[in-house]
This record gives C-alpha cells, structure tokens and sequence, in this order.
C-alpha cells in the first residue's frame, strides 16, 4: 500500500485584516489542483500497471460559499477558492464533488444563490485572485451541469448576485466591471449606474423582498440606494465610517426597513431602508471587527448572525447586544441556517471547512467527510509506527500543518500542536523513542 499526493500548489500571498486592499478574505487559499491523499493498491507485479484510489483526505480546507436547498434542507452546496463545488445529499454528514462543475478552476465562488422559483436553479459566481476576470455560472439540475450566463462585459469578476423573492426575474449582479441588471431571469442584461466609479469596485448587492424597486449596492468606497429599479442612485454614507468596504447585505424578509450591512469596519444595522446606518458594538468596549457576512434567521430576524475573521457572532435581538459563539481564531466565510430548522447551523470557514451546529451554535462539529481542499506538501512514512504517514500540509499563507494517517481503519489522528504560522512543511523527521516529530521549513528546523 502506498500514499500519495498531487502537486503542492502555489501559495497565496497573505492580505491584511484591514480595508485595503479591496478582498473580502484576510488570507485566500488557493490551490492549482485539488490535494488528495490516495490509496495506491498493486495488482501483481507482472500486471500492467493498475492502481485503485480512495479518497482518503485530510478532509477540510477553505470554504467561501455554502447553499442549503429551501426544497430540501438535506441538499446542501459548497464553493471553494479555486472554483470547484461539492454537493452533499445527507445535511453535510458527507460531500461529493461536482464534476466538471463551473468548468473555472482558480476562481474564488464567493456566490451560491437559489432561484427562489425553482429550487434546481441554481447560480454561482467567482472572481479570480490575480486579475479582474471571473464568471456567473448557471445550473438548471440542482448541480449537476453548469452553463456560462452571458453578460455584458466578458469574463468579468462577479462578486455577488442577488433574485427577487417577490418576482424572480428580476436580478441583479455586482461585478468589478459594474452593476447588471435583469428582468428576464438572467437571459438579458443591462448596465445601471452608467458613470459611476464606485460601481467599478461592486462587492455586495440586495433586492427589497417586499419592493423591488429597491436596490442596495455595496462596494469598496461605502453603500448605495435606488428607489427607482435601478434608474438612479444615491450614496448612502450616513452613519458608516468613511472607505467601508461593504461586504454583504441583509434584509429583513418580514420587514424590509430593517437592514443590515457587514463591513472591513464592522456590523451596521438600518432602519430606514438603508438611507442611515448605525455601527453596532460587536464587543463590549469596541466595535471594530472585520464582518465577511451578516446573515438572518429565516424564522425569526431579530436572530443575526456576523460571520467575521475572529469568529461567528449571534445577535438574539436584532444587533443590539452579540455573542461570539465559536473559536476566536476562525475566520468565517459563509453562514447558512436550516430553513426549516434554526437551530441547524453550517459555517465555512477559512482552512478549518464546514462547521456544524445543531443546537443553535452552541457545540460546533466538523463536517467534511468527503470535502478536500488542501494542498500537500510531502509525506513521510513513519519509521515508528508501521502503517502510519506524516503529512505535511502547504501553508498556503497562513498556517501549515502536521496531519497524521494512523493506517485504515484508525484513520487521522489529530496531530495537537502541529500549526506552524505562516510556514509550509518541508520535510518531518519522526524521532526516535516518541519523541515527536523534527519539522524542516523554509525559515529552520521546528520540533514538536
């Protein structure tokens, strides 16, 4: 039996928890290929070569988009930072990858948006890291097969979508080459805020649930509002903090006064459809906190939940008081809520995956059998312990890893004090006598 592991990919140069540079993430995984372990299992030496493979992990990695079916909440859909998706038909218990997927490997799928007409029709958008193209993607079949939605500037950026509950043809989309328009269910566009700069930098947009003549867009210089179906706009700057990048926006579905934003400075709340913002004091003596996203409870909306890069945030009376109720040292990509259950909660996560929570977000439980989004540096048998693998994992920018596969049927064992900040593993030497492993990186030797 043998292990191994496809090409390391190149890492991503880490980003800043602050404001600039405009990208929704403090750090970006980003690997060329999907990391596998697999088992190798030889026919006969005198057969032509023939090789079975298992999928075997190490489960997890980055998720930055997460999708629960308003059909059937057993049906959930995940996006990664490289463009693939997975699909898991048991409440995330196990995930399968899409294949060929959006057909768009390197693209960041920030957006996973359900047509709220038709549970099968599905959208995802990404954008790549290292240049200003990306796509809008359309599925017809729950998944199964992707199309390209053709919009008005080609190969562009799409940083997020937003579907009319009310009337579902009316769309929106927020790009860096723009803000796009549609009233046929995405076979046609058009351009609205034709001359406005901000609308180059779109991060996040909404539709009124009650109104769709109400617009909200986000970008990386603050917030904007139409009135009007996209006929005109105005800046609505009251009360947020000057260069916010406005990375998400919530409507209350049962009153759609009531808005929420999250920002690389922090959570804000309105209650005038967004013509004034208040900054909510996420901790107790300061508000500051970098939120990716804000999302409601579909039950009951006083229930807020900030997903942010110091951990997932509730608010049980509409953002006046917060809780942290996870790791503080997760950084939180995408919430998503059971609608037909509250306290069934999914969280994705930077490097960590999918979090599960099933009593409201007081115990958290890894969910990612199946789901493998890591990049493998080496691996290394263990001279001790016959049948079990060092695996060194790719930094990636943020922090690598040790991962230990304690053959079969143990499975991995978790390996407790084996993140190095921001160091890829090269090498590990197994010690003799127990005595924990030698890890090589490019900045000298660590032992653990």
């Amino acid at each position: 039996m043998y292990l191994n592991a496809r090409e390391p990919a190149e890492a991503a140069a880490p980003v800043p928890l602050q404001c600039a540079p405009k990208r929704r993430s403090g750090v970006l995984h980003l690997p060329v290929r999907s990391a596998l372990l697999t088992v190798f299992r030889r026919i006969s030496p005198e057969a032509p070569p023939q090789v079975r493979f298992e999928r075997l992990g190490p489960f997890g990695g980055t998720v930055r988009s997460l999708l629960i079916s308003s059909k059937d909440s057993r049906v959930v859909y995940l996006g990664t930072s490289d463009g693939q998706l997975y699909r898991s038909a048991d409440s995330a218990d196990s995930w399968t990858p899409i294949h060929a997927g959006i057909g768009r490997r390197q693209l960041v799928v920030d957006t996973l948006i359900e047509d709220p007409a038709d549970a099968n029709h599905l959208f995802a958008g990404g954008w790549a890291l290292r240049s200003d193209g990306g796509g809008l993607f359309e599925s017809r079949d729950a998944g199964r097969t992707w199309a390209p939605v053709r919009l008005p500037e080609p190969d562009v950026a799409v940083r997020d979508l937003a579907i009319s509950r009310g009337n579902p043809a009316h769309m929106i989309v927020g790009t860096l080459a723009g803000v796009f328009l549609s009233s046929d269910g995405g076979r046609s566009w058009r351009r609205t805020g034709a001359g406005m700069d901000a609308f180059l930098q779109a991060e996040s947009v909404a539709i009124d649930p009650a109104d769709p003549r109400f617009l909200f867009v986000g970008t990386w210089h603050l917030g904007y509002r139409s009135s009007d179906a996209g006929k005109t706009w105005i800046r609505n700057d009251r009360g947020m903090i000057a260069d916010s990048d406005v990375f998400s926006l919530a409507i209350d579905s049962r009153d759609s006064k009531n808005m929420y934003a999250s920002a690389c400075t922090g959570l804000y709340r309105s209650t005038d459809r967004g013509v004034s913002w208040v900054r909510l004091r996420v901790f107790p003596k300061s508000y500051l906190v970098r939120a990716h996203v804000v999302t409601l409870d579909p039950r009951d909306s006083r229930r807020v939940f900030g997903g942010t890069t110091e951990g997932l945030f509730v608010s049980r009376n509409a953002g006046q008081t917060w809780t942290r109720i996870t790791d503080p040292d997760l950084i939180i990509h995408a919430v998503d809520i059971d609608p037909g259950n509250s306290n069934v909660l999914l969280i994705g996560t930077e490097s960590h995956g999918v979090l599960r929570s099933r009593d409201g977000g007081r115990t958290w439980r890894p969910a990612n059998a199946g789901f493998v989004h890591r990049s493998i540096a080496r691996i290394f048998p263990d001279p001790g312990a016959p049948g079990r693998f060092l695996v060194a994992e790719n930094a990636q920018g943020k922090n690598g890893a040790l991962h230990i596969f304690d053959n079969p049927v143990n499975g991995w064992v978790p390996a407790r004090g084996t993140e190095i900040p921001g160091e890829t593993l090269l090498s590990i030497l197994a010690l003799p006598g127990n005595r924990g492993q030698l890890a090589g990186t490019a900045r000298g030797f660590r032992k653990n």
